[in-house]
């Protein structure tokens, strides 16, 4: 008698430690995460990196590879570009800035839950030199047809051509050019632009870039 109350005893201290287990599991809390490497200097722009996020959880305590189950960005995207795998490429000859991974607990309504996040630092150091900027240079020519002519200014401040027409902007700032006929003078069209109306232009400083405006 007492053999088999010892034996159901056991029994039943098995089965509450699975019960437990399950229990346990079902609530597994991912508490932080981690991105490496930590930090990442590129030697110009083609040049790739594939970062890895590791989970950190509890209930209970283990690190999983969740690198493909996070939301990959970056604060730089003129400087770096980051696929949702975790792979990173150089874009530009020199800047800084960091590259997150972020799990949210509502991934379909992300504002509406918690995130973790971890990140790791990124630059571009063009032959290894740690004075870079993020500026990329904008330059403007004017171009004619039929003997026409005019003024292009920039929006932020900086182009004012044909007195000044190379500037240097933050890397990612989007600049709209805008272009003043002279008396008698039309804008035929722009080159060089991401998206134009009649007399403007707007383009993105992810790298260097020339634009062109032609008067008629």
């Amino acid at each position: 008698m007492e053999s088999s109350w010892s034996r159901a005893f056991a029994l039943g201290v098995v089965v509450l430690a699975a019960l437990l287990s399950i229990r346990c599991g079902n609530k597994q809390q991912l508490i932080s995460i981690q991105v490496t490497p930590a930090e990442v200097n590129f030697q110009g722009p083609g040049a790739q990196t594939q970062m890895t996020a590791m989970g950190s959880y509890i209930h209970p305590p283990a690190t999983k590879d969740i690198t493909n189950a996070v939301t990959w960005a970056t604060d730089v995207p003129g400087t770096v570009r980051v696929t949702q795998t975790g792979l990173v490429t150089a874009i530009n000859t020199c800047g800084s800035g960091q590259v997150t991974a972020t799990a949210y607990s509502n991934p379909a309504n992300p504002a509406a839950g918690s995130a973790i996040r971890g990140s790791a630092d990124v630059a571009i150091l063009l032959n290894g030199s740690s004075n870079c900027s993020q500026l990329a240079n904008l330059t403007v020519t004017i171009g004619t047809t039929g003997g026409g002519s005019g003024v292009v200014t920039s929006s932020p401040s900086g182009i004012s051509c044909p007195s000044i027409c190379s500037a240097n902007f933050a890397v990612g700032t989007t600049v709209t050019l805008t272009a003043l006929p002279n008396g008698g003078s039309s804008v035929a069209n722009w080159i060089g632009c991401d998206s134009t109306s009649l007399t403007t232009c707007v383009i993105t400083m992810n790298a260097a870039r020339t634009v062109t405006a032609n008067f008629s």
